[in-house]
């Protein structure tokens, strides 16, 4: 059998909790969260498109003469276009 003492415990673990949310404020965190996200998957898309650029580029460097390798080494490390 409970007595008033058992929940008291329970309660105020459950009313802090619920304090916590409201401190959190999800509503105003969410558009804040929400963006950070977009930011993450467009800078995913970025590396992406970059490393598969760099994949290109590196197949055609191995297609190179190796005299025109040397040439084109420094700009394939930098990646910038030859």
């Amino acid at each position: 059998m409970l007595g008033p003492e058992d929940e008291e415990p329970e309660v105020s673990a459950f009313q802090l909790a619920l304090q916590k949310w409201r401190d959190i404020d999800l509503a105003s965190l969410q558009p804040q969260l929400d963006k950070q996200g977009m930011e993450i998957i467009e800078s995913q898309k970025d590396f992406l498109v970059e490393r598969k650029e760099l994949s290109t580029k590196t197949k055609l460097f191995r297609k190179l003469p190796d005299d025109e390798k040397l040439l084109q080494v420094m700009s394939l490390l930098k990646g910038s276009s030859p």
